[in-house]
């Protein structure tokens, strides 16, 4: 519905592609996972991975929604390739880097999260990789409603 209505309206033109860029790879470490399996969860306080200064708590949270929340606090995409199905309950707590320069409130974490990551029993490595991505090849003003 959304990219309907920029297409129609703003006449947005966009393909989706394959590029390379520098990535992480979450994968297990040389000792293997040290991680709890998940006992289970409520619905009050949900499950997931969150993240706050210095904390991240996983309640039942899966290795795809770790590697999400690791993203937007790297500078680059984290793919999880722990070939871990399951659930997992954890708690890690690190140095919190200082204000974001811009001013805001939200500042990626980055090189901070790599020690805590290793407590867990896996690692980040850095490489390459194809990600799909999506490339806008034209917009325009909107038109009249």
């Amino acid at each position: 519905m959304v990219q309907t209505l920029l297409r129609d309206r703003f006449g947005l033109k966009l393909h989706r592609d394959n590029r390379e860029f520098a990535v992480c790879s979450l994968v297990p470490g040389k000792d293997g996972p040290r991680m709890a399996a998940a006992t289970g969860y409520d619905e009050v306080h949900g499950r997931g991975v969150n993240i706050e200064s210095g904390l991240m708590v996983s309640r039942a949270g899966t290795m795809n929604e770790l590697a999400d929340v690791l993203t937007t606090n790297l500078d680059r995409p984290v793919i999880d390739k722990t070939n871990l199905d399951g659930r997992y309950d954890f708690t890690l707590t690190w140095d919190q880097p200082g204000a974001s320069p811009n001013g805001g409130n939200w500042s990626p974490i980055g090189p901070a999260l790599f020690t805590p990551i290793r407590d867990l029993g896996l690692r980040l490595d850095s490489q390459k990789a194809s990600i799909e991505i999506l490339v806008i090849d034209g917009i325009g003003h909107p038109t009249e409603n």
